[in-house]
């Protein structure tokens, strides 16, 4: 990990050490304002560790364009230029101009050398692994597996009897410390654990690309389906498959400019060491670490912009040419997003809480990471 840091608002710009930056401005879905071919542009953070990624631009490159610097509140800033309005993020990764300041249009001040290093990167293996898991965060005793979903959990080890399959938890059987230990760092398991304990779904979020990335192979949600053997639907070819929602559903105003839609995230097929994936692990933890909740958010939003369905299909969008990606049509190969329900996720069959009904942050004490 580089170096902590604290916002520039709160100290002076100098050079830093590695000498490529000296500030950053950075916009709620993570990604910053940049300077390319002569244009400004928007960035995402996880970029910014790209050997020919855009210069972030500072406050002087800002106003040495004619940009005036106007503070809004809690070291939120806008950039006004007098002919063209407010500068603005669109979610297509565009940057236009708008007359009057909302979310789009609000940035932090960071430094740069705040944001975490990629994980190791590793080999791409030659196929994807035939391993399958799920993953159940604060359901109670620790590896239990829900009784609602056991029969679909018998009927997805049935189909696939040559599939390994492991259920993760906070101190069961398969524990997620002891795996984030042994795979990655005692830093990675401080994101993990920044996770705020009523977001359980964003924990198993980060996981669950965690844990693809290293060992691979498939990922699905208790409460999803996957009615078809897994040899029917993954080929020896495949080393990531991605799928979207069917005739638009899940149409967030951030996906909506990509054709389709959003990403089904409730299911990942991928092998271990796929370049994407540990792109998404990366945007993943700049996000945590910059995160503040009237930039990105809390409850159900806030989880999806950070860590969830959201992030996860704007780094394809972005980053799906950096390896072998295949589109599949989920239903159409017997993959089903729930067996009870709307919101029939696990909170609803254990009592807790609803993630989306939270208003408590979802990073506890960023800063720290």
């Amino acid at each position: 990990m580089r170096g902590k840091g604290i916002a520039l608002s709160q100290q002076p710009v100098c050079n830093l050490s590695w000498g490529r930056a000296k500030a950053m401005f950075v916009g709620y879905l993570g990604t910053y304002i940049a300077l390319h071919d002569g244009e400004i542009v928007q960035r995402h953070l996880c970029s910014w560790f790209d050997k020919d990624e855009a210069h972030p631009l500072t406050q002087e490159e800002l106003e040495a364009r004619g940009y005036v610097r106007q503070y809004v509140a809690n070291g939120r800033y806008v950039f006004q230029h007098a002919e063209k309005g407010c500068l603005s993020f669109a979610h297509d990764m565009s940057v236009t101009h708008v007359a009057s300041p909302r979310k789009n249009e609000i940035f932090q001040e960071i430094d740069p050398s705040i944001l975490p290093d990629p994980v190791a990167e590793r080999p791409l293996n030659g196929g994807v692994e035939r391993n399958i898991h799920q993953i159940g965060i604060g359901l109670g005793d620790p590896g239990e597996y829900p009784e609602i979903f056991r029969e679909n959990r018998a009927q997805l080890i049935h189909l696939n009897s040559e599939y390994e399959y492991f259920y993760w938890s906070d101190g069961g059987f398969f524990d997620i410390k002891k795996f984030l230990l042994d795979y990655y760092s005692e830093e990675v398991y401080e994101y993990y654990q920044a996770i705020h304990p009523d977001y359980g779904a964003a924990k198993a979020d980060l996981f669950r690309y965690l844990c693809l990335y290293a060992v691979g192979g498939v990922y699905v949600d208790l409460k999803s389906v996957i009615a078809a053997p897994l040899s029917t639907i993954i080929k020896p070819e495949d080393r990531f498959l991605v799928s979207q929602w069917w005739h638009g559903a899940r149409q967030h105003p951030e996906v909506q400019h990509m054709t389709y839609g959003e990403y089904e995230q409730y299911y990942i097929i991928c092998a271990s060491g796929h370049p994407l994936m540990r792109r998404i692990i990366h945007q993943v933890m700049c996000l945590l670490r910059v995160y503040q909740p009237d930039m990105q958010g809390t409850g159900r939003h806030g989880t999806l912009v950070l860590t969830g369905p959201i992030m996860y299909s704007r780094m394809i969008e972005a980053y799906a040419h950096e390896g072998p990606v295949r589109h599949i049509h989920s239903l159409s190969n017997g993959v089903e997003y729930t067996t009870v329900g709307e919101r029939g996720g696990h909170e609803q069959h254990t009592g807790r809480v609803h993630y989306s009904a939270s208003i408590s942050p979802i990073v506890q004490n960023p800063a720290a990471l």
